[in-house]
Formats: C-alpha cells, structure tokens, sequence
C-alpha cells in the first residue's frame, strides 16, 4: 500500500505548491479564477474525450457496465439528497451551505481514485472507474453547480434552473455528453487529436491543486484542525459514505467490480472541481480548499484501509 499513501502525499506537495506561490506574492485571487475557468473550459473537455477515446468497449462486459452508469447516477441523486439533511444538521453558516453540500455529494474520484484504482485493482477495475466516471462529470457539471449555488433563505440565492439549463450546453458537459455517445458507438479520435486532448487534459488535475493551494493562502492549519464540522465531516466523507455505499450495492446484489468502483469512490476525500465552481460562481472557495485539505490529510490512513478491505471482498468473491 506505500504507492497509495504516496500518491496522496503527492496531492499534498501540489497544493504546498499552490500556497507557496500565493504566499510569495506569484499569484493572487484574480490569477485563481483564470486557472479555474481555463479548466473549466479547456482541460476537463480534453481530458474526457482522451479517457473515453483511449478505451474500446468490450462486448461481454457491456451488462455490467450499464449496471455501473445507473448505480453512479442513481448514487448522485439519493446522495445529494441525504446530503442536503446532513448539511442541515451540520448548521453551517448560509452562505457556506453549498459547499458543504456539494462536498459531502462529490468527492475526489479523478486524480486520487483513478490511479490508486488502477495501482491496487488493475485495468479491469481502472476500465469501470473511467466509464462510470462519465456519470460523475455530467453531475459534477450540473448537479455540484446547483449545489454550490444554493444558499438556503437568502434573497436571490435560490437555485437558478434557468441558469442551470446553460450549464447543460457548456463545454465540459457537452464533452461528457459526447464522450459517452463515442464510447457507447466505439469511435475512436485521430491519434494526433488524441496526442492533443492528452497533453492539454492532463493539466486539469495539477491546476486544481493549485487552486486549492492558493485558496488555502490565508488559512491557518491550527483553526482547520479544530473546527469541529471539518471533522465531522471528513468521518462523514471517509468513513459512513464507503461504508454505507458497500452495505446497499451489497444489499442490491451489484456486481463485485461495480461494487468495488463505488465503494472507492466514496472512499476518497473531498473533491477539488466544487471548489473551482466556488471560486468561478464567487462563493466561499476558502472553505471547499480547507475541506479538501483536512479531508485529504485523514484519507492517508482511511484509503489503504479501504482499499485492503475490497481486496479481500474481491479475493472472496473471485
């Protein structure tokens, strides 16, 4: 397990980074909002082109997999409604209800879940991670927006549908969209287009972390440690959600890889894109990079903890 416990103290040194920079006066709050919408705009579409791109979809796995896309998207609709009580219960501060919300719904499942899927599990696992991912991208960019958007009993701070029906035409779903039609009809990019989507999508990841770095530049680790919602909700995101997520596909009789799949998911720490979507929506973008940072630095003991745990499932069911 010391590739995953590596692989999140490199999230660590990425952010350190990102605070560094803004400490030394490299980069300010209006140098942040440009990196959030260039990855926004730019590097989410290619890298989910190039992921769908670079996999062929394989017959015989074909049922399970469309299990994996409906238990994914039925996951972010109970989830975030759970999660809307749970924030409630949380009693965060109006104006923060959002981003609680949308942390508790969307957790790290790209840069963190995908390589230590693919480290600990191996392709066949890695393959239904990215494919399943689909799911995620097309809520992350609708869902997780309206979340960070909502501010329950200010003025004007309502969920605007309206608002929400052009996120839908944006790039990044739009790209989601068509992936998934290149996926499911197994078209495949020229290799120079698939060269490019490469190299341009695999800027998202470290220009998020980034982000979160900067974002931390005024916070105080003492004060991030302490706060007692910070902690109550890393046990929420690291602990009840892979359990609670084992316990139903098990109670559903899902099939062992997707089970895997979405257990791991919700094993990972908070996500970084709602904290882009703060930032790029002008909510508290401060507070998602601390969540993501407190959550982060507890998940190197809770993933290789859940990670032997499915390795043993898997073992058992094999």
């Amino acid at each position: 397990m010391l590739d995953v416990t590596l692989r999140v103290i490199s999230v660590f040194l990425i952010i350190l980074m990102g605070f560094v920079a803004y400490k030394k006066g490299m980069v300010d709050r209006k140098g942040s909002k440009v990196l959030s919408t260039v990855m926004m705009n730019i590097g989410a579409p290619c890298l989910t082109l190039y992921t769908v791109s670079s996999h062929e979809i394989n017959p015989e796995i074909w049922n399970a997999m469309k299990i994996g896309l409906l238990a994914m998207l039925v996951y972010h609709v109970v989830g975030a409604v759970f999660g809307f009580g749970i924030t409630k219960a949380l009693r965060p501060q109006r104006q923060d209800f959002g981003v609680y919300w949308a942390e508790l719904t969307f957790s790290n499942s790209g840069f963190l879940c995908f390589p230590i899927c693919l480290a600990v599990f191996g392709e066949e696992v890695f393959f239904y991670a990215v494919i399943m991912g689909l799911v995620v991208t097309l809520a992350m960019y609708t869902l997780a927006i309206a979340q960070i958007c909502y501010s329950p009993g200010e003025a004007g701070s309502s969920v605007n549908w309206k608002g929400q029906l052009k996120n839908l035409l944006s790039l990044p779903t739009i790209s989601a969209v068509v992936g998934f039609v290149m996926f499911v009809l197994n078209i495949q990019l020229p290799d120079f287009l698939m060269d490019t989507c490469e190299t341009v999508g695999n800027l998202l990841v470290p220009l998020s972390m980034l982000v979160i770095g900067i974002q931390l530049g005024d916070s105080k680790l003492g004060n991030m440690l302490t706060n007692w919602r910070y902690m109550v909700y890393s046990a929420l995101r690291l602990l009840l959600w892979p359990v609670a997520t084992f316990a139903v596909c098990m109670a559903c009789s899902l099939p062992p890889v997707v089970t895997t799949v979405m257990t791991l998911v919700e094993a990972m720490p908070a996500g970084s894109l709602p904290v882009v979507f703060a930032e790029q929506y002008g909510k508290n973008s401060k507070l998602g990079a601390e969540l993501v940072f407190v959550s982060t630095l507890l998940s190197i003991v809770t993933i290789p903890m859940a990670c032997i745990a499915l390795t043993y499932y898997l073992q058992m069911v094999a």
